[in-house]
């Protein structure tokens, strides 16, 4: 029996192998709206807006010849047709073109990324225009509650957008599943400002990481679009997989755990071959990443470091174990920031290089943390390693104190304050970081829930030194029912 890749409708997430059903068949009319066509319901044809899309609080938008033969080159709202009559997405679009867009990415360069590519998809493809303005109206939502309905209802339409591509590439159409990668990565990237814009529930009542069902479903994607990628223009690749890359470390490591994280093995085979090699030699790369790409590809292996069995006790005594330690500590320690070539890359600003450099400088420190209670184990660590990773902390605060508020490289910060954070053991430490973290200035939900868990794990490591460290972040985690996702 053939096989259909199915939308979970329980989760709203997943995507699940079944037996291919018969489709029942149905004639639609050619006139009715995008949103309308995209649910799969019977439009009215109403205008300017249907019923259906005025009874469900939908953004109402049809289509013109425009919208299927050209790509727009003018950010302006009024001039988007499908926005004409909604005075509501107007304002979201333009707060994503003048504000979210620069905020998602940590390096903008003359073309910002989230502008240069997704706004062409989205002048063609319902689905991608409601995942923007459902990010714009959730980072909206920082400083204005009443944003977070409007993320709903953009959200939703997303998600349908969704299961129609997944009908479609189950279907054996793997012309679509491009258009499928990129609302998954939006959704991934909505989930990380929107799941907790309330401290105790998610806007969208999932707080058990929703962003690791739509890598999983990316990943399972990628092999099928791999012919479509290889026809594409390098930088539009080298746009998909560089979050694709980003969002599957920092997503599957935060903080330590009990046991391996299987997902691992495969993020440190898809990053040491062809993804890197495309991200790698693309003159757009380091959007995400900055200039630390070498840095970030060691977070999954010295995660899975910290499983592996010590032969002799206390486990920092291990020999093998010092061995592998001092190898990565080397491949750490040797990183240097290098700045970009305008003659081969995209150039940036002599500021924004700058601090490009400092945010690599910051990560090299937390990494060195990281790695140390890797070697040490659960609990505190060993007085030589509590002095090193003591000292890595001043440097990470010091270096933290020279980065502007504002600077987009915030953005991508967030994994190494909480992992650093989580090794604070001064009140005045914690006090310095727990205010850049409430005075940063991209307003994203992300640094609320890490200052959120980081006062789970300050307050019950007073008690119990369980809770220090990247292990006291799983415990906290687990000992709240929450499964952080951030990016």
């Amino acid at each position: 029996m053939e096989a259909l890749l199915v939308f979970d409708k329980d989760t709203q997430q997943t995507l699940t192998l079944l037996p291919k059903p018969e489709i029942r068949k149905f004639t639609r009319g050619k006139n009715g709206c995008l949103t309308c066509r995209a649910r799969r319901k019977k439009c009215d044809e109403h205008k300017p807006v249907c019923n259906g899309c005025s009874r469900n609080h939908l953004l109402c938008s049809w289509p013109t010849p425009s919208t299927h033969r050209k790509h727009p080159a003018n950010t302006s709202p009024s001039w988007w047709p499908k926005l004409q009559y909604d005075p509501s997405a107007q304002r979201l679009f333009q707060h994503y073109v003048e504000r979210t867009a620069s905020m998602i990415a940590a390096v903008n360069f003359t073309d910002k990324p989230f502008i240069k590519h997704l706004l062409p998809l989205a002048s063609t493809n319902d689905g991608v225009l409601h995942a923007i303005l459902a990010l714009s109206s959730s980072h909206l939502s920082f400083r204005d509650e009443t944003s977070t309905a409007l993320a709903r209802s953009h959200y939703a339409v997303a998600l349908r957008s969704v299961k129609y591509e997944v009908t479609n590439v189950g279907k054996g159409n793997r012309n679509e599943c491009l258009n499928l990668l990129v609302l998954l990565l939006l959704l991934c990237q909505f989930e990380v400002p929107i799941e907790y814009a309330d401290m105790n529930q998610g806007v969208d009542g999932n707080m058990q990481g929703a962003i690791l069902y739509h890598l999983k479903a990316c990943k399972a994607i990628l092999p099928m679009a791999q012919r479509l990628l290889q026809s594409m223009d390098e930088t539009f690749v080298c746009f998909l997989l560089e979050q694709y890359a980003y969002l599957q470390i920092v997503a599957n490591n935060v903080g330590l755990t009990t046991e391996p994280n299987e997902v691992n093995l495969s993020i440190i085979k898809e990053l040491t071959g062809s993804i890197r090699l495309l991200i790698c030699t693309a003159n757009n790369h380091g959007f995400m990443f900055g200039y630390a790409y070498e840095l970030f590809e060691l977070i999954p292996q010295i995660a899975q470091f910290a499983h592996k069995q010590a032969i002799t006790s206390p486990r920092h005594e291990d020999a093998e174990l010092i061995k592998e330690f001092c190898d990565f500590e080397l491949r750490i320690l040797e990183w240097e920031p290098h700045p970009r070539s305008p003659e081969t890359l995209q150039p940036i600003s002599k500021e924004l290089d700058n601090m490009a450099c400092t945010a690599g400088l910051i990560y090299q420190h937390a990494l060195l943390i990281f790695l140390r209670i890797a070697l040490n184990g659960r609990g505190l660590p060993a007085d030589h390693l509590m002095v090193q990773i003591d000292h890595n902390c001043s440097e990470f605060l010091e270096l933290l104190k020279s980065l502007p508020l504002d600077s987009t490289l915030w953005t991508t910060l967030l994994w190494a304050v909480l992992t650093t954070g989580s090794c604070l053991t001064k009140v005045e430490d914690q006090q310095l970081l727990a205010s850049s973290l409430r005075h940063q200035g991209h307003e994203m939900h992300g640094s609320r829930r890490v200052l959120m868990v980081l006062g789970w794990v300050w307050g019950n490591c007073k008690d119990n030194e369980k809770f220090y460290g990247p292990y006291g972040i799983d415990e906290v985690l687990r000992l709240n029912n929450v499964q952080l996702s951030f990016a």
